[in-house]
């Protein structure tokens, strides 16, 4: 579902969802090269910039994503479904 979605929108954030989907299941090295990409694509020094940046640091370390975006995030308002799931 990821992939399908970043194949119609390619923002940052929903490239690192699919990194995110990627690197939990177990495919590092193509979630190094999306998450690659969406580093260098945003403007730097933003909240989904460094969460963006220390994701791609766990997924060159062959580790998922230690969480899913904030639950305020405006592009998941009210709360990310990893959140909600944290909270279940």
């Amino acid at each position: 579902m990821a992939e399908k979605l970043f194949g119609a929108a390619r923002v940052p954030e929903v490239a690192e969802t699919y990194a995110m989907a990627l690197a939990a299941s177990g495919h590092f090295k193509k979630a190094v090269e999306l998450q690659q990409e969406a580093v260098t694509a945003p403007p730097a020094d933003t909240p989904a910039m460094r969460f963006i940046t220390d994701n791609l640091a766990r997924y060159r370390q062959h580790r998922p994503a230690s969480a899913g975006w904030s639950p305020d995030d405006p592009a998941f308002f009210p709360r990310s479904p990893a959140a909600s799931r944290r909270s279940a």
